[in-house]
């Protein structure tokens, strides 16, 4: 009978390696989602312009874990309205 023994050193390095290799992917996934967010948020504010402040007013803020896609309300405030919509109105 043949046995083999094994000896496994580092293995806190590797573990801290592949961590690292997972949490780049994950921002670079969130990263790349909220900016096809941003594109299509972009593409419907740019259909509701007369003098383009929707579109102006929109930003992506935000890394590492985070990102927030928002209108600037003092450059637009109806954009609420516009983006989530209103009961008919005078």
């Amino acid at each position: 009978m043949i046995q083999f023994d094994f000896e496994v050193s580092g293995i806190g390095s590797v573990s801290k390696i592949l961590n690292n290799i997972a949490g780049e992917t994950q921002d670079r996934l969130l990263r790349t989602v909220s900016q096809a967010a941003f594109d299509e948020a972009q593409t419907g504010a740019d259909s509701h312009t007369v003098t383009g402040r929707m579109a102006r007013s929109l930003q992506i803020e935000g890394g590492r874990d985070q990102y927030k896609i928002s209108h600037d309300l003092q450059h637009a405030p109806h954009a609420f309205f516009v983006h989530w919509g209103t009961a008919p109105h005078l």
